[in-house]
């Protein structure tokens, strides 16, 4: 009887886990692409080259999350909180000068988007690990891993191993958390595209050179002010400043935010020279936001302590070695 039980009660757990793992849409052609160079948007049955670069992947958005997303903006209306608010979080810039700048920019992005009209995205831009090149976020991954796709010598042998082809389209689009932020950042970037403003403008491509790989690696932060990298972030709620318990979420966010946000803080800063660049935290289930001023350099050194030790193993090097060969015949 006991035994039985425990059958049952297994049971039970493996059909609310299955129930919990929605199953992922299946794209299907043609597929719809945009170019990463001019912006143009098209429908293939097999992807080509655009612009010289392998286009970017469009998924549409799911009903579900389209649903979510237009009673998002229709049932909140968008509240700046100043970054003061805000927990005091790992390398963040908390200096009457850097709020000030932040506080600016946070209150003409929140006139904007409580006087303006907007419609929900239908389609966003989906990540593929497939490349024939390596891009800023493959230098803050571990040089190995137990799962193959985390590490940085697998982003390599899938560089190498696609220099020169055009990778296919992918066949599954995701769903849940990961698609909301694919939304809040295609909604952002078109809304920016419309924001008649000299501060704000849409992120531009920029080069990272890793000095100790001898290695020069590209990526776009999501948005600029004033010339300064503004990388998005979508979030439950906004770590506000509290006295005493913090909330279990909490702990989740911090460890995304110092194993996930400040490496990207650190080179975007590094490749356009700034000594401080911004975070724009949205939370996705209050529409409030905030704007984090953030420092690189305690956690540039960090990666740069990382990347000399992968500088001692020779396989890895060889491998850096061809790629930098194979881009500079590209050139």
């Amino acid at each position: 009887m006991k035994e039985k039980q425990e059958n049952t009660n297994s049971n039970s757990r493996k059909k609310r886990k299955a129930k919990k793992r929605k199953a992922k849409p299946t794209l299907t052609p043609p597929y719809r692409w945009r170019c990463r160079v001019c912006s143009e948007e098209g429908v293939t049955e097999e992807f080509d080259r655009h612009c010289g670069q392998i286009v970017r992947q469009l998924a549409p958005v799911s009903k579900e999350n389209s649903e979510w997303f237009s009673n998002f903006l229709s049932n909140n209306k968008w509240e700046f909180i100043s970054p003061k608010d805000i927990e005091d979080l790992h390398c963040s810039v908390r200096t009457p000068d850097m709020f000030s700048i932040a506080e600016n920019a946070g209150r003409e992005l929140l006139d904007y988007l409580n006087n303006t009209p907007f419609e929900t995205p239908e389609h966003f831009e989906l990540y593929n690990s497939i490349s024939d090149h390596l891009r800023v976020s493959d230098l803050k991954k571990p040089q190995k891993t137990k799962w193959p796709k985390l590490g940085f010598e697998t982003a390599l042998n899938t560089a190498l191993k696609w220099h020169g082809k055009t990778p296919p389209p992918l066949k599954k689009s995701p769903t849940g958390t990961i698609e909301m932020g694919h939304i809040f950042d295609e909604f952002l970037t078109k809304a920016m595209m419309d924001l008649q403003s000299e501060n704000w403008k849409p992120g531009n491509r920029v080069e990272f050179f890793c000095q100790e790989l001898n290695l020069k690696v590209g990526g776009s932060p999501d948005l600029m002010y004033n010339d300064i990298p503004v990388e998005t972030k979508t979030t439950s709620k906004l770590p506000k400043r509290k006295k005493k318990n913090k909330p279990k979420w909490y702990k989740v966010f911090r460890q995304k935010w110092n194993k996930n946000y400040l490496p990207q803080v650190a080179m975007y800063s590094q490749a356009c020279q700034c000594d401080v660049m911004f975070i724009l935290l949205i939370a996705r289930s209050t529409a409030e936001f905030t704007i984090i001023p953030v420092s690189g350099d305690e956690k540039y050194l960090v990666l740069r302590n990382k990347w000399e030790r992968w500088v001692s193993d020779s396989t890895v090097m060889d491998k850096v070695a061809k790629y930098r060969e194979q881009k500079s015949v590209e050139v």
